[in-house]
C-alpha cells in the first residue's frame, strides 16, 4: 500500500473562492478581542469554508487536493479539538474517507460532505468511549492510498479520556514489565503482582501526558504528520558498553543475542528511559530531537514490540519500545470547542 505523508503548513493552500492553485494572500487582518491577527484570519477562513460548504446553493467551485485535506483537518481541530485539555490517558481511532479527485481538483461541496462524514465517524467513536471525562484533542489526516480518480485518507482521532493523578517519574521501589506480555504489571518490588493490564511503555506514556503543560484558553492544534520512532533511532550518546542490554539507547532495547537480556525494568532503568523518551519528544529537530522547530507536542503513543532475527534454532529476539508522536502548530480560537456528544 502506498503511503504518502503530506505536510500542510498554514496558508500554503489553494484559495477557497477560485479554481486556480496559487498561494493564500498573507495580508494583515486587524486583531480584535485579543486574538492574534494570524489566528483571527485563520478562524475566518475556516468559518467561511463551513458557511459555503453547508450552503444549499452548490456553486461548482473547486479547490486543490492539498487544500481540501488541509481544510478537512483544520476545520475538525478548530471546531471540536482542544489543546487546553489536561489528560493522562489517550484513546486513538483510525478510520478512512475517500476523496474523489479530478485533475488534482475537488468540488468544495464534496469536501464539505466528506467533512461531515468524517465528523460523524469521529463522533460515533467518541460516544462509545465509556469515560465521562473526555475531550477530542486532535485529528490528524494523512494520505493513505492514491488511486486514479480518488485519494484514500487515513483519519486518526485522539481523545483524552480523563485524569488519574500520579507522579511524573517512576518511584524507587517498583519494577515494571517492559510490555504487556502475560498481562504486564509490576514484576519486582513491594508491589509485585500489581498493575496487571499495564506495562512500562503505557506507564511512560501516561506520565508524559499527565505532566505535559497545556495553554489556558481556547487553543487548538493545526496538526502535522505523525512521527514514528524506534528505540535504535536514538542511541545513548554517553553509552560506552560493553553491556549491550542496558542503556544503549534513549529508549528501552534488549536483545537475546547478548548477555543480560531482560524484560523486567528496574526503577533506575524506567526513569532513564522515561527521561530519554521525553528528550526525543521535546527536543527540536535542529537540536537533534524529533520535534519540528515550529511545532508543539500534542500526544504520544508508547508501545512495546519484538523483532525476530534468523531461523530456528539459530535465532534471537530484540525487545524494544517504539512510539508515535503527534505534533501541531498551536492556535487560539475566539470560540471554545464544540462538544462531540
Amino acid at each position: 500500500m502506498l503511503r504518502i505523508k503530506l505536510l500542510l503548513p498554514l496558508f500554503f493552500i489553494c484559495t477557497l473562492l477560485i479554481t486556480s492553485c496559487k498561494k493564500e494572500d498573507h495580508s494583515t487582518v486587524q486583531n480584535t478581542g485579543g486574538t492574534p491577527a494570524a489566528d483571527l484570519k485563520l478562524s475566518r477562513m475556516i468559518e467561511a469554508f463551513k458557511v459555503k460548504g453547508s450552503s444549499q446553493l452548490k456553486s461548482g467551485e473547486e479547490m486543490c487536493v492539498d487544500s481540501a485535506i488541509w481544510y478537512l483537518s483544520v476545520t475538525a481541530n478548530y471546531t471540536y479539538g482542544s489543546a487546553s485539555y489536561e489528560t493522562e490517558r489517550i484513546s486513538k481511532d483510525v478510520t478512512s474517507i475517500t476523496l474523489p479527485v479530478t485533475n488534482n481538483k475537488v468540488l468544495l461541496s464534496t469536501v464539505y460532505s466528506k467533512y461531515e462524514e468524517m465528523i460523524d465517524s469521529i463522533r460515533g467513536y467518541y460516544r462509545d468511549i465509556p469515560s465521562t471525562e473526555k475531550q477530542l484533542i486532535s485529528v490528524t489526516i494523512e494520505t493513505d492510498t492514491v488511486l486514479q480518480d480518488a485519494i484514500v485518507l487515513a483519519v486518526t482521532s485522539t481523545v483524552g479520556t480523563g485524569i488519574i493523578q500520579h507522579l511524573c517519574d517512576f518511584n524507587d521501589v517498583d519494577s515494571w514489565i517492559w510490555w504487556n506480555t502475560g498481562g504486564g504489571g509490576i514484576c519486582a518490588g513491594p508491589n509485585y503482582g500489581q498493575g496487571i493490564g499495564s506495562d512500562a511503555a503505557e506507564q511512560m506514556q501516561n506520565k508524559i501526558m499527565i505532566c505535559k503543560s497545556v495553554p489556558f484558553g481556547n487553543y487548538w492544534y493545526e496538526m502535522l504528520p505523525s512521527h514514528h520512532v524506534d528505540a535504535w533511532d536514538y542511541p545513548n550518546p554517553n553509552w560506552g558498553g560493553p553491556i549491550y542490554n542496558y542503556y544503549r539507547y534513549r529508549m528501552f532495547w534488549s536483545s537475546s543475542q547478548f548477555a543480560n537480556h531482560h524484560g523486567c525494568l528496574s526503577p533506575d532503568e524506567l526513569n532513564f528511559y522515561l527521561s530519554g523518551t521525553k528528550w526525543i519528544i521535546y527536543t527540536a529537530e535542529s537540536q537533534g530531537g524529533e520535534r519540528p522547530d515550529e511545532a508543539s507536542f500534542v500526544s504520544v503513543d508508547v508501545a512495546g514490540n519484538q523483532n525476530y532475527y534468523g531461523s530456528y534454532p539459530n535465532y534471537y529476539t530484540a525487545d524494544y519500545h517504539e512510539m508515535d508522536i503527534d505534533y501541531g502548530i498551536l492556535h487560539v480560537s475566539p470560540n471554545p470547542p464544540i462538544d462531540l456528544k
